[in-house]
């Protein structure tokens, strides 16, 4: 066998090529030969050998086989035995992120952790939309070199505890000690979205990112990893570019909604409305804000005619429309005095992150009316500038009920005031902000007693 063939077959490589000359198969008549592993790792091969003579293999020549053959099996072993020791390694050689191997004991090791210190521990699984059909285009060494950049993004940003590892050919995950739930899910979301500042990712790739955490999501790091890549699952079934945040109470809103609409629409509710309740837990003022301005939504909507199926569409939008600020850094959300210019078009973004995670399936309607419950009547709103009737009724509806909440239960630095003086502010503002004849069916609401007290956030809750 030639220096070169053993080196080949060494590295796992396939061959083909002639027989050598002066070789008893060569003498033979035998002319090509051709090498190629089967199976994962090479450690199974077939070897055949063409000849351009119609005689019988003598037994010279079955015997010359067998040492070619023994020859070639011993070059893949070697190469099965390289890649053992690579594996027994820790660091993937192209992303210098920690391979699977690590990962699996180090996960095992930062919950054990985490339950000896009472902290929280998360996992976040990533992966470039588009790889695939790189993959399918055989191109994979350009899914190589994007798999790189990403690592080299996600290095960039995470902290000196965290921990990178690639889990197979196109997983990235990052370890995040001391962090849960909607934190780790801001974190995702903000890597998620600068993206496009990777100019070799940049139009090419978006990202999808499923996170979960320990120990709110799953009581076992086997459990952990599971939940967070369900997470990245529904992620990329809804269309990618986006970020998923496991929730104990997903997997049974979701069978649920398998059961009668299917798969499609549920994961998506399921995740944002357990989102919903985060964001308003961010302050204590605002813990019951998104429910209320759902339920006063439902209220006008049926008192502007729509009809009940109508109407409990825009209670779930009214319920989502601030799930958008998961992408807005507390100081921001919980601001108790005016915002800095940079602050209010940092929070003026939200409505179109809260319209892009809703994107997608029945709720395209419910994500329209997200993004635009921050116009105005005047074309002065955000973040397209609608006027008048160009605006959906629905996120007039919102935008209403919006205000009226954030009147009558306060927030940061503003106390509540009561609801008679809540609908004269909301009068004052009808016509330039908010739609008349929706404030005017809140006005009807009131006079009849119906809107209620709702759940508010009571003294003993904020002590």
């Amino acid at each position: 066998m030639p220096p070169r063939l053993r080196g080949d077959l060494a590295l796992g490589r396939s061959w083909t090529g002639p027989v050598p000359d002066g070789g008893a198969l060569r003498e033979g008549g035998l002319a090509t030969v051709a090498l190629a592993g089967v199976g994962e790792g090479a450690g199974l091969g077939v070897l055949a050998v063409f000849s351009r003579s119609d005689r019988p293999y003598a037994a010279a020549d079955v015997a010359a086989l067998e040492e070619l053959a023994a020859q070639a099996a011993a070059s893949l072993t070697v190469s099965v035995l390289q890649q053992e020791v690579r594996e027994l390694g820790t660091i993937d050689p192209l992303t210098r992120f920690f391979n699977a191997r690590y990962f699996a004991s180090r996960i095992d090791q930062e919950c054990q952790r985490a339950l000896r210190a009472g902290v929280p521990l998360s996992v976040a699984i990533m992966q470039l939309d588009g790889l695939d059909d790189l993959r399918a285009e055989g191109r994979s060494t350009a899914a190589e070199t994007a798999i790189e950049a990403l690592a080299r993004h996600v290095a960039g940003r995470l902290r000196a505890m965290d921990v990178g590892c690639r889990l197979d050919a196109d997983e990235l995950a990052a370890i995040l000690p001391e962090v849960e739930g909607l934190d780790a899910l801001r974190v995702c979301e903000r890597l998620r979205a600068s993206l496009g500042d990777v100019p070799e990712l940049a139009g090419a790739f978006t990202l999808s990112v499923g996170v979960a955490s320990f120990p709110s999501h799953a009581g076992r790091p086997d459990g952990l990893v599971d939940n967070a890549r369900s997470a990245l699952a529904w992620a990329r079934e809804h269309g990618g570019d986006r970020t998923f945040l496991f929730h104990t109470d997903t997997a049974e809103i979701l069978r649920r909604e398998e059961e009668d609409r299917g798969a499609d629409d549920g994961a998506v509710l399921a995740t944002v409305v357990s989102l919903a309740a985060s964001v308003d837990a961010r302050h204590p003022a605002t813990r019951h804000h998104s429910e209320n301005v759902g339920r006063v939504a439902a209220l006008l909507a049926a008192e502007a005619g729509l009809g009940p199926e109508h109407a409990e569409r825009v209670r779930v939008a009214g319920l989502l429309h601030d799930v958008g600020k998961i992408g807005v850094s507390d100081d921001v959300v919980a601001a108790e005095g005016p915002l800095t210019e940079a602050q209010a078009a940092e929070l003026s973004r939200h409505p179109e992150i809260g319209q892009r995670m809703l994107a997608g399936s029945h709720l395209a309607g419910l994500a329209a009316w997200v993004l635009h419950h921050h116009e105005r009547m005047d074309g002065r709103g955000h973040p397209m500038g609608l006027r008048g009737g160009e605006i959906p009724l629905e996120s007039r509806i919102i935008a209403v009920a919006d205000a009226f909440d954030r009147l009558v239960s306060g927030g940061p630095g503003r106390p509540a005031v009561p609801i008679g003086e809540a609908l004269d502010e909301l009068g004052r503002r009808a016509g330039d902000e908010l739609d008349p004849a929706v404030v005017g069916h809140l006005r009807a609401l009131a006079g009849r007693g119906e809107l209620g007290p709702g759940p508010r956030t009571t003294s003993e809750e904020t002590a």
